[in-house]
C-alpha cells in the first residue's frame, strides 16, 4: 500500500510508502518540510476479504485543493486530505493506480525520527512542526529581489523631498538677505584719540543682596577702589550713591575705534528687531554678575583679605564689560587676526571697540552669549578711515 496526501505548502499530491507514516520529510516539488499523516495499518491476518477487482482503467478522482487561506499557508495549519480507499485484487494486494495528474514524482526524504503515535480517535489537523535544531538539509540563503527593489524604490522616493528641502533652504537664505540687508560687506570705522568714555552706573535696585551687605561693601570700596590696568584696557569699579560705577580707559597698546550703528542698514535693522529680547537677557546676566561682585567682596571683607587678581579679572570681563556695552554691543565682538575683542561701550548712536593701535580694518561678528546663543548672524568688515 501507499500513503497519499497533499503538501500544505504547494498543494501537490505526494505518494509515499506505508513505512513513512508519521515521519517528516521534504516535498519534492517545493522542498517545504512536511509530516506524513499517520495511518493505522491492519495486520495481514485482518486483511479485508477479497473483493471484486476494479477495472485497471478506473479513473481516480483527483483531490480538489483546499481554498487558499487568508493568511500564508505556513502560518495557518491545514487539515490533511481524506484518505481514498485503494482497490485490491482477489488476494488482497493493492492494485497499482496511475499517478494523478498533479502528483509530484521524486524522492521523499523520510530520515527524520517519526512523531509519537497519537491517541486513538479522530485524526487532528496537522500543525506546522517545529523544525529540529539540526536541519534535515541546509537551506541556502536566497536574497529577496522584491525586498531589494522596495529598498531602491524607497531610496528613490526620498530624492524628491530632499531636493525640495534644499531649494527651500536656499530660498530662505536669499529671503533672509533681502529682509536683513547689510549683514555682510563693508562699513566705516573711525580711530579716536580719547583716553576714556563716560562711566556707567549699575543701580542698587538691580542687586539682590541686602542693604546691610551692600553698605558694607561700598564702605570698603570707597578706600579700596577695584582698579585693573592691562595693556588692553583699564577698568575701574567704584561705589556711588546710585549704585556701582564702572568706567573703562585705553590700555598701553590700544585705542578706541568707533562704528556708527546707523551707517549699516543691516546693523540698524537687527538692532530694531532684537533690542527687547537681547536687553532682557543682558539685564538678567548683569543682575547675576552684580550679586557675584557683592558676594566676592563680602567674603574678602569677612576673611580680612584683599580681593584676588583672578577675581578682579573675572569682574572686568563679566560685570564691567556687560554693563558698559548696550544690547547691541553685548552680542558683538571685533576680530583682528586671530584675536577677539568684545565691544567695550555703546551709546544710542555708536559702538566702541578697544583694539591695537594703527589697525586699518577689522571684522565685526556675533559672539556666543552666556545662554549659548549667537543672536547676531552677520559678518561685517569695518574699514578704518584715515
Amino acid at each position: 500500500m501507499a500513503i497519499q496526501f497533499q503538501c500544505p505548502q504547494c498543494q501537490s499530491v505526494i505518494q509515499v510508502p506505508d513505512e513513512a507514516s508519521g515521519k517528516k520529510g521534504r516535498c519534492p516539488q517545493c522542498e517545504a518540510k512536511v509530516r506524513v499523516p499517520e495511518v493505522n495499518i491492519p495486520p495481514a491476518s485482518e486483511a479485508t476479504p477479497p473483493q471484486q477487482a476494479a477495472p485497471p482503467s478506473m479513473p481516480q478522482v483527483p483531490m480538489q485543493p483546499p481554498q487558499q487561506p487568508a493568511t500564508p499557508p505556513m502560518q495557518q495549519p491545514m487539515a490533511p486530505p481524506p484518505q481514498q480507499p485503494f482497490p485490491q485484487d482477489s488476494t488482497g494486494a493493492p492494485i497499482q493506480q496511475p499517478m494523478p495528474p498533479n502528483t509530484v514524482p521524486g524522492h521523499f526524504d523520510v530520515n527524520a525520527t517519526p512523531q509519537q503515535p497519537a491517541m486513538p480517535g479522530p485524526v487532528p489537523p496537522i500543525e506546522q512542526p517545529a523544525f529540529p535544531s539540526t536541519p534535515i538539509e541546509e537551506i541556502p540563503a536566497v536574497k529577496n529581489p522584491i525586498r531589494r527593489r522596495k529598498r531602491r524604490q524607497r531610496r528613490g522616493n526620498l530624492i524628491i523631498p530632499m531636493t525640495f528641502g534644499a531649494l527651500l533652504l536656499i530660498g530662505l537664505v536669499y529671503m533672509y538677505q533681502d529682509v536683513n540687508p547689510g549683514l555682510s560687506g563693508e562699513i566705516t570705522a573711525s580711530a579716536l584719540s580719547i583716553e576714556k568714555l563716560e562711566p556707567v552706573i549699575i543701580p542698587k535696585r538691580e542687586i539682590n543682596a541686602s542693604t546691610e551687605t551692600i553698605d558694607t561693601v561700598f564702605e570698603r570700596l570707597v578706600t579700596d577702589i577695584e582698579n585693573l590696568e592691562t595693556e588692553l584696557m583699564e577698568t575701574e569699579i567704584s561705589p556711588s550713591d546710585e549704585g556701582i560705577r564702572v568706567e573703562v580707559s585705553i590700555g598701553k597698546q590700544t585705542q578706541f575705534y568707533q562704528v556708527s550703528i546707523a551707517s549699516s542698514l543691516g546693523l540698524k535693522h537687527h538692532y530694531d528687531q532684537n533690542i527687547n529680547q537681547i536687553a532682557s537677557l543682558q539685564e538678567a546676566v548683569l543682575s547675576e554678575l552684580s550679586d557675584d561682585f557683592i558676594d566676592d567682596w563680602k567674603s574678602a571683607i569677612d576673611a580680612g583679605e584683599d580681593i584676588e587678581l583672578e577675581t578682579m579679572i573675572a569682574h572686568r570681563d563679566g560685570l564691567a564689560l556687560t554693563a558698559l556695552s548696550g544690547p547691541l554691543g553685548f552680542q558683538l565682538q571685533a576680530v583682528v587676526g586671530k584675536q577677539h575683542f568684545r565691544c567695550v561701550y555703546e551709546n544710542s548712536d555708536n559702538l566702541y571697540f578697544l583694539l591695537p593701535k594703527n589697525v586699518s580694518k577689522f571684522r565685526i561678528e556675533g559672539r556666543q552669549l552666556p545662554d549659548g546663543s549667537v543672536p547676531f548672524p552677520g559678518r561685517l568688515t569695518a574699514v578704518v578711515k584715515k
